[in-house]
């Protein structure tokens, strides 16, 4: 059950993140990978958080707000630790355009 929902989770708040950035973007004109990642982390992190916090106070039987209280601090580092990770760039081999040529994989034996 407990995989359902994190499934679930993850598709809400990915599908609601990524339509928010989007549409946001739309209207500027601003086509920055890093600020549609930032739009993105702004709704994913509170909107994953709040579906966790109902879930935790239904099985517990402790008020939304109860919950909420515990879980915001964690929410709060997490997005802070995401923005902080979030301009760095890739390192080369991450990258989609890098080829084994141009980094080749050292095997040692």
């Amino acid at each position: 059950m407990q995989a359902a929902f994190n499934a679930a989770a993850l598709v809400l708040s990915s599908t609601l993140a990524y339509k928010f950035a989007h549409l946001v973007l739309a209207g500027s004109g601003s086509e920055s990978p890093l600020v549609c990642v930032i739009l993105a982390g702004s709704i994913y992190f509170p909107l994953n958080s709040t579906l966790v916090a109902i879930v935790i106070g239904l099985v517990e039987g402790q008020p939304l707000k109860l919950v909420g209280a515990h879980c915001y601090p964690t929410m709060v580092l997490t997005y802070v630790y995401f923005l902080n990770r979030a301009h760095r760039p890739l390192p080369a081999m991450m990258l989609p355009s890098a080829s084994e040529e141009e980094y080749p994989a050292e095997v040692r034996t």
